[in-house]
């Protein structure tokens, strides 16, 4: 999930270890103050540790995410 504190254009895609976007999960604004989820739909990805990077026009935060299969 994603709070943002001013209203703005945010952009939260996935990668693999080597650096490659393989999904998109937001492109688009989102309003502040309030929480938004999003959901991976990772069926078609291996196992593996991905990043997922959340960047807005005032910030930049990437998480890691272990997919088990």
């Amino acid at each position: 999930s994603v709070t943002v504190a001013a209203p703005q254009r945010v952009e939260i895609d996935v990668y693999n270890t080597l650096g490659q976007r393989v999904a998109r999960l937001h492109e688009g604004p989102l309003e502040a103050g309030e929480s938004h989820g999003f959901e991976f739909e990772a069926r078609h990805l291996p196992g593996g540790l991905y990043l997922i990077r959340a960047s807005g026009e005032d910030f930049v935060d990437t998480r890691q995410a272990l997919l088990v299969k």
